[in-house]
């Protein structure tokens, strides 16, 4: 019953660890950011 427990208990850290290094990158080549002027790059 304790090999049980530790698998599951390893289980939600490991998806605990694994949703946490989820990371959105958001690249905009070509256009300014939001916040900069509202003229054109050249």
């Amino acid at each position: 019953m304790t090999t049980v427990k530790g698998i599951l208990i390893g289980l939600i850290l490991l998806l605990a660890f694994a949703s946490k290094a989820m990371v959105l990158v958001n690249v905009n080549v070509g256009s300014p950011p939001s916040w900069g002027p509202d003229g054109l790059l050249r």
